[in-house]
Order: structure tokens, then C-alpha cells, then sequence
């Protein structure tokens, strides 16, 4: 990526942020008001390598605020995620399919972050439970799961679980047969909806075709948990009841066999995004150290 191109995508992310923020500061809460001043100054600094022959750019250090409402943050999180569940499924030997797992519950009655928390926890701690059951444990090696939240336009939310099984298997369960599982984890006195789909194996003929359905689905499995046209058309009292419904959860998670191919694929990625030195990895021409301050308008070499 040329410095103009990572200062093209950074400066779309930048002015969603930016947005955010602005709704941040009508916010009542106090709290939340000063976040906003962490979120614009979000991704505002960049230490990295500059090549000056083919003009190559890798950020080796940002200022990211970490904030679960930050669009700029929640999508490097998702990319950084997608990358790593892509690289751990690769790197399973033959013999592994992979299935689609959509997971559902009856949208809360109201709209307000209390209830939206109390649902949210609910949907984990359900999802616990079913991976604990012996039909899920004897079927499924590993499994890859987060927490999604969107607007249905008629109780305002829906949270939802998004998951990957790694199976052994070429078939785990039908569609019905999850749900009556999903129920009783939940403890519901209905049949929720469900979905699952086997969307991959290491032994198909065509790989090029798995591997598009693949890619689809990890970004399905691990993007953030509010899409970004919600973040956009927020105001501030439903960043106040998002804010309040996602805090202390963990909206990502690793289940069994696939918690060590994850970590073990992010310590992969890791190494191949260090930078050699101060030689480019297109070119192999001398780089040069530059920091861009984006405060200032400009950067210092």
C-alpha cells in the first residue's frame, strides 16, 4: 500500500469517527462526552516505514483509542480478526468441514440498554451451555463465534450469534434439530430460528469456489458487533443504549481446538508483518522512518 492509498482509506474512516464523536457530545452522560474527544484524535498519529522508490508505506505503531463505539477501531479489529480465523482454517490438515451458524432469539419488547445488555448476556451465556452439550461437544473439534448487533426497524434490535463449527464430519446437524438444542441451552419455550450451512472442507474439489464462500463467512463470523450504518445513523440516545448494552461482554470468542489455531495463526501473522529493517519488502530499497501527525496537517521524517 502507497502513502497516498493509506491516506485515502484512512481518511473514509477518519470522517466516520468523526461523526460519531459529534453525536457523543450531545450525549447526557458525562462519560461518554469525554470519549468523544479520544475518538477524534483516534488513528491521528503513525510511526512507520517509508519506502522512497516505489513509495510503499507500513504503519508500524498507530493511536488507536480502543473504543467499542470508534467505526475506525471496531474495523481494523474485525480485519485483524478475519485475517487470523482465515489463516487458523487454512492451516488445518484434510478431513475438516466447516459450517455456517446463525443463531437467533425473539427481538427485546423495548428499546433500552438495560434490556438490550440483559438479552446480549443471555445469547452467550446460551451459547455457552449449547457448546458444552454432549451432542455439540462430540460433533464439533472447534468453533468461532461473535456477538452482532442490528436494527430491525421494529423493536429497534436484534442480537444475534454469528458462529463457525469445525467438524470431523460432513454432516452435524439439521437446521431443526439445532434449534431444538439452541432452545433448551437458552431455556426457551419456543423453537428460535436457526441456520447452518457447511460452507467448507479441505477435501473439495474445487477450492477456488470454497474458498469465496469461506471468505464470506469468516467475515460474517468475525465482524464487529454494530455494523456501520447503524453507527452512521445513530443519535445520541441509542449510542447511549449501545454503549450500555455491549459493555463487559465479550463479543468474540474461540471454543476449543480453534482457540489454539487462532493464537497460533495471530503469532503467524505477526511475524510476517514485522518489518525487515530498513530494507522494502516490494523493492528491497533502503526505507526511511516517517511520522505522520495528522494534527498538524503534515508529517516529519
Amino acid at each position: 500500500m502507497t502513502l497516498a492509498e493509506f491516506e485515502e482509506a484512512r481518511q473514509g474512516r477518519k470522517e466516520a469517527s468523526r461523526s460519531v464523536a459529534a453525536t457523543l457530545r450531545e450525549c447526557y452522560s458525562a462519560k461518554l462526552r469525554a470519549r468523544a474527544e479520544r475518538m477524534e484524535k483516534c488513528n491521528n498519529f503513525f510511526l512507520g516505514e517509508l519506502c522512497p522508490v516505489c513509495h510503499t508505506f507500513h504503519a508500524t505503531q498507530g493511536s488507536r483509542c480502543r473504543d467499542r463505539l470508534c467505526p475506525d477501531c471496531g474495523w481494523t479489529l474485525a480485519i485483524e480478526r478475519a485475517e487470523a480465523v482465515r489463516r487458523a482454517l487454512l492451516n488445518l490438515g484434510a478431513g475438516y468441514t466447516v459450517f455456517h451458524v446463525v443463531l437467533t432469539k425473539r427481538d427485546p419488547l423495548a428499546a433500552n440498554g438495560e434490556l438490550l445488555h440483559k438479552e446480549c448476556k443471555k445469547l452467550i451465556e446460551g451459547y455457552t451451555k449449547l457448546m458444552r452439550m454432549r451432542e455439540v461437544e462430540r460433533r464439533v473439534w472447534g468453533a468461532v463465534r461473535s456477538l452482532e448487533v442490528s436494527n430491525n426497524g421494529i423493536s429497534r434490535y436484534h442480537p444475534h450469534i454469528h458462529a463457525l463449527w469445525v467438524t470431523k464430519q460432513e454432516t452435524i446437524f439439521a437446521p431443526y434439530e439445532l434449534g431444538q438444542l439452541w432452545a433448551k441451552a437458552c431455556e426457551l419455550d419456543y423453537r428460535p430460528v436457526t441456520w447452518i450451512e457447511g460452507i467448507y472442507s479441505k477435501e473439495a474439489e474445487h477450492q477456488e469456489t470454497e474458498q469465496g464462500r469461506i471468505n464470506a463467512a469468516v467475515a460474517e463470523a468475525t465482524k464487529y458487533a454494530i455494523k456501520p450504518s447503524l453507527y452512521m445513523t445513530a443519535d445520541a440516545p441509542m449510542l447511549e443504549e449501545l454503549d450500555e448494552g455491549l459493555k463487559s461482554l465479550h463479543l468474540f470468542a474461540c471454543h476449543r481446538g480453534m482457540a489454539a489455531a487462532y493464537r497460533q495463526a495471530q503469532e503467524e501473522l505477526k511475524a510476517e508483518k514485522q518489518w525487515p529493517g530498513k530494507q522494502c519488502k516490494d523493492c528491497g530499497s533502503r526505507t526511511e522512518s516517517i511520522a505522520l501527525n495528522y494534527e498538524n496537517g503534515g508529517y516529519v521524517l
